[in-house]
């Protein structure tokens, strides 16, 4: 055998040896990008995990800031209600109530009991308005004094971190 014979006897047999060695490399290769895939998809849950934590964080603060401010709405209407005259008693009337359902239907049992409670006082009131003494009107009052009273410690209970859930 010649030397060229030799050389191509030599080449078929690198050639398996090559293609041992590329099936080394690409499952290394491999084994790299299923590490960097594994790697990437960590990063990716645990970013959305981040933005749905802080989507959470800013829809709770959200919701506690509207319920305080439905809650003093409610306050200032019932406030108002009592430096009513009997013509414009009802509209009063309507804004308290229009304020009750804006407490009802954002607020924790905790707030919205008492407001019911308050609600109901109010309406009470308006209804016997006109047949009631300025006397009996001021015993009515002190009933709605009271389940303000009541409701304004819910409140208070509310913002300093006694949650009521629902």
């Amino acid at each position: 055998m010649n030397l060229s014979g030799i050389a191509a006897i030599l080449a078929l047999a690198g050639i398996p040896a090559s293609l041992l060695v590329a099936r080394w490399q690409s499952r290394a290769t491999l084994a790299q990008a299923q590490a960097a895939l594994a790697q990437a998809e960590a990063t990716y849950k645990s970013a959305v995990d981040a933005v749905k934590e802080k989507a959470k964080a800013d829809h709770e603060m959200w919701l506690r800031i509207e319920r305080k401010n439905a809650c003093v709405g409610f306050l200032r209407a019932v406030d108002e209600l009592r430096r009513e005259e009997s013509p414009t008693l009802l509209h009063s009337r309507i804004k308290t109530h229009n304020a009750f359902y804006e407490v009802e239907a954002l607020c924790p049992d905790s707030i919205r009991s008492p407001a019911k409670v308050l609600d109901r006082r109010c309406s009470d009131y308006i209804s016997e308005f006109c047949r009631l003494t300025p006397d009996e009107r001021e015993e009515k009052w002190a009933l709605v004094r009271l389940a303000r009273e009541d409701f304004s410690e819910a409140l208070q209970s509310y913002l300093h971190g006694n949650h009521g859930r629902s």
